[in-house]
């Protein structure tokens, strides 16, 4: 388990204590702040969509030695973001058309007016302005 000194210094809790013998699991949170030292965490609460996490000088962080900070995503990095859910969206909906192909076949049961209508509502997903709030059809 890697473990911060007062100073930060990161080190492996085995060279920190080299007399000192732990089990399996290694040394309790509680033994570490009795000694002083510090659990090295990689995470902190960040916005997914608008932020993301980069490599950071050790820091103290929550009682923690914390190695990342958060920075918001580039445009880039944002303009993809959209991309990747726009391509899950199509992925969705023409699977969705796949799977209802069968209700406009000539020999099919089904309503083929009422089918027609929701198989072009999915058809015109991809005009709905905003990818992650997609209100989806339904056949009723």
């Amino acid at each position: 388990m890697l473990l911060a000194n007062q100073d930060l210094i990161i080190k492996d809790h085995t060279e920190w204590f080299p007399n000192t013998s732990f089990g399996d699991r290694g040394p309790t949170l509680d033994w570490i702040a009795d000694q002083g030292y510090y659990v090295i965490t990689v995470w902190k609460p960040y916005n997914h969509a608008t932020e993301k996490l980069v490599p950071a000088t050790p820091h103290l962080y929550e009682g923690m030695c914390c190695t990342v900070d958060v920075e918001p995503k580039t445009e880039q990095e944002l303009k993809e973001r959209i991309r990747n859910e726009w391509t899950a969206i199509r992925q969705q909906r023409n699977r969705l058309l796949s799977e209802s192909d069968w209700t406009q076949l000539t020999d099919s049961p089904a309503d083929k007016n009422k089918w027609a209508v929701y198989r072009q509502e999915l058809r015109d997903i991809t005009t709905q302005e905003d990818p992650f709030s997609i209100v989806w059809p339904v056949m009723n």
